[in-house]
């Protein structure tokens, strides 16, 4: 159940691309080329990798000449947080209710996140898209000893991602 202190996050039907002067990659889940809830918030200069794109990813960022934001959701939280935990420094590092039964160095995530944010669907109520986080091995509260912010937002599994974009916009 989400916490009744936190403020409601309604889904928003219009995609809200996130415009930044460094280089942009976004990391979609398992179901994100069906449901595009990561994809579609994307600009045209930025770019996009499947959760089992990691290999892709690693060469993209080494390729850039400067550090770059990266941003994942669900399993694709996973495949960049494993990306920078290998060594791939970024200059941010930003996971959206990060799924998956293995997890990454915590400490090596942090160490090569110039800023990590981490970001928790606190709506778990009983819905598909909960669901499938759950049984795909959601990692709740395991980031907040590591990443340098953890925020629970009332949010579901597929409506965090529009949630973490709302607050951007509102500069929190």
């Amino acid at each position: 159940m989400a916490d009744a202190s936190l403020p409601r996050v309604e889904h928003l039907a219009k995609p809200l691309a996130l415009f930044e002067l460094r280089p942009v990659a976004w990391v979609g889940g398992a179901m994100d080329q069906h449901t595009r809830l990561l994809q579609r918030h994307r600009a045209s200069d930025q770019h996009y990798f499947q959760w089992f794109e990691q290999q892709a990813l690693v060469a993209w960022l080494q390729a850039q000449a400067r550090p770059a934001l990266v941003i994942g959701h669900s399993y694709g939280a996973c495949t960049a947080a494993a990306v920078v935990a290998s060594g791939i420094a970024v200059a941010e590092l930003v996971t959206i209710d990060p799924v998956s039964w293995r997890k990454p160095s915590g400490p090596a995530v942090r160490r090569y996140a110039g800023h990590w944010r981490n970001y928790l669907a606190g709506d778990q109520r009983l819905n598909w898209a909960n669901l499938v986080a759950k049984v795909g091995g959601q990692w709740q509260q395991w980031p907040a000893q590591y990443a340098h912010q953890h925020q629970i937002l009332a949010a579901d599994h597929a409506t965090v991602v529009a949630a973490v974009l709302q607050l951007w916009r509102q500069g929190n």
